[in-house]
């Protein structure tokens, strides 16, 4: 959840309620693992978060425009292309995925 924190900025706050099976036992047991990939999780999607937004700042700087854009995508669904959606989504833009239909030859 973003709350903002100033005229131009948030801050992400992760919040993550879960409960595990066998009560105490289990939570004795594999509470601190599980809080520990969690936070290590947040860690770095806030890294890459932050990463992407400086991007975009310097980005608006060299274009000397700051507006969303709407921008097409091939291989949407490939490694570069899902990563690719994340990013420019994160800045306000859209993206239109592009998307082959399948044909018959004949």
């Amino acid at each position: 959840m973003f709350n903002s924190f100033e005229h131009s900025s948030s801050i992400l706050d992760d919040h993550v309620e879960y409960s595990l099976p066998c009560g105490m036992l289990s939570e004795t047991l594999v509470s601190a693992l599980i809080n520990k990939k969690l936070n290590q999780m947040f860690d770095y999607r806030h890294r890459l978060i932050s990463d992407d937004l400086l991007v975009h700042a310097t980005a608006n700087k060299i274009r000397g425009i700051d507006r969303p854009m709407t921008i097409g995508i091939t291989g949407s669904s490939g490694f570069i292309g899902s990563s690719l959606i994340p990013f420019i989504t994160t800045r306000g833009s859209q993206s239109n995925t592009v998307h082959k239909t399948s044909c018959k030859r004949q």
